[in-house]
């Protein structure tokens, strides 16, 4: 199990023969939480910005498992920006990162691992208020 407290990027596991391509998530040794929802997002209106929020617990690995977005992930003080096109990368997203996801191709499938069910009390959705979280 891989502990973390920054953005990692990941590595997805995957064969490849000539009938194509599977990739491969499982096991412990990959990410460090229990995988306890998955949530996919797709057909997102052109333009559109989603996720803008932070989780005071929640963890995520986020990879597009179709198509191509943009993920900027901010800690209050710096900001990350990965563009996933490739369904064997993936970035793993720690607790307390504020997170945008923007510039979704037409064709674009935003696979995310969480490690915890729908608490909506762990949500941030005010900047302000999640620079004020994050200094305290």
């Amino acid at each position: 199990m891989i502990e973390t407290s920054t953005p990692t990027v990941i590595q997805l596991p995957h064969i490849f023969d000539s009938l194509g391509s599977l990739g491969i998530i499982q096991g412990a040794e990959l990410l460090p939480f229990q995988v306890n929802r998955v949530y996919f997002i797709h057909s997102v209106s052109e333009g559109a910005v989603r996720g803008s929020h932070a989780h005071k617990k929640l963890q995520q690995l986020i990879f597009a498992a179709s198509g191509s977005f943009d993920l900027i992930l901010n800690d209050g003080e710096k900001s990350l920006e990965f563009q996933l096109h490739d369904p064997t990368i993936a970035v793993q997203v720690p607790r307390g990162y504020w997170r945008t996801l923007h510039n979704f191709s037409a064709d674009a499938v935003c696979m995310v691992l969480a490690s915890t069910a729908y608490d909506e009390s762990d949500y941030i959705r005010d900047y302000d208020e999640f620079l004020r979280w994050r200094k305290s």
